[in-house]
């Protein structure tokens, strides 16, 4: 994308970005100004170093593989119409979707932040309601399904057994 068009983005998302941020869970750090990778990793270690030896038992950070290019425009537009009611920026945001046949585009800030909002609701109850981490069948079926690479810090063999349900233990 031409660089204006991207000026024109970030322009349009000024008033409504800190909203949606808003909605998204504070530990999906992604596309989010001052929390980055390294911002992650220190939540991490904290977590690590805090937790007593009995509550640390995973960590479980997720990649879903092409997800960009398989996300339903009509079901993201219901999403981001949640929280924004401007006509003319919903107008804009609509057009910005539409205009990538498939999915939506990659590299763009207003994407970045539409596909975090989009899967903000699923990670609220994975965190929450599926208990995937508590029923071994659960985890295998969605780390086989949406994970492609894995990085395991476990304190005990037995944690590391739990968490690569299916697999070896990495040396």
């Amino acid at each position: 994308m031409p660089v204006g068009d991207h000026v024109i983005q970030h322009a349009a998302m000024h008033t409504s970005e800190d909203k949606l941020r808003a909605k998204i869970p504070f530990n999906s750090p992604a596309g989010t100004k001052g929390r980055g990778t390294h911002f992650f990793y220190k939540i991490i270690k904290q977590d690590i170093y805090t937790s007593p030896q009995l509550e640390t038992f995973y960590c479980l950070p997720m990649d879903i593989h092409h997800y960009f290019q398989h996300v339903e425009h009509n079901l993201l537009k219901r999403e981001y119409r949640l929280y924004i009611k401007d006509r003319k920026l919903l107008a804009f945001i609509d057009e910005v979707v539409d205009s990538y046949a498939n999915g939506i585009v990659l590299g763009v800030k207003l994407t970045q932040l539409l596909g975090q909002l989009f899967l903000a609701r699923f990670d609220y109850l994975a965190m929450r309601c599926f208990d995937i981490l508590q029923d071994p069948e659960k985890h295998g079926y969605w780390q086989a399904r949406y994970v492609t690479d894995m990085l395991l810090t476990c304190r005990s063999e037995q944690q590391a057994i739990v968490l690569n349900v299916g697999g070896k233990i990495p040396q």
